[in-house]
């Protein structure tokens, strides 16, 4: 199966209030993850079956082998990513956690 999926990294000037802390922490404090915070980083294509590990695959390029047209940080705590299947158009967004990635709903006002 094919996927599209976009990388989604906080705004600069939501950096130091949101970056880097556990999904956990952000729902406690904010109650949801908001997507007018994050500001597209990356788009690509993916092959695979399995989401989980697509999910790492992508962990894994986005740290130790960033395309060259990727400005963003490396990935990590308090990034999405968003995974569409190219197949059914089904769109799903992930929080990278502390340990691995948890699925999300967007909050679309903030």
């Amino acid at each position: 199966m094919e996927f599209s999926y976009a990388i989604l990294q906080l705004d600069k000037d939501r950096i130091v209030e949101k970056g880097f802390r556990s999904l956990d922490a952000i729902n406690r404090e904010f109650g949801k993850v908001f997507l007018g915070d994050y500001t597209t980083a990356y788009i690509g294509l993916h092959e695979g079956k399995n989401e989980e590990i697509i999910l790492e695959h992508l962990f894994h390029i986005f740290n130790v082998d960033r395309p060259t047209d990727f400005w963003g940080h490396s990935m990590s705590v308090s990034d999405v990513i968003e995974l569409n299947n190219t197949k059914t158009n089904e769109t799903k967004f992930y929080y990278c956690d502390s340990f691995g990635f948890k699925e999300i709903e967007f909050q679309l006002i903030n």
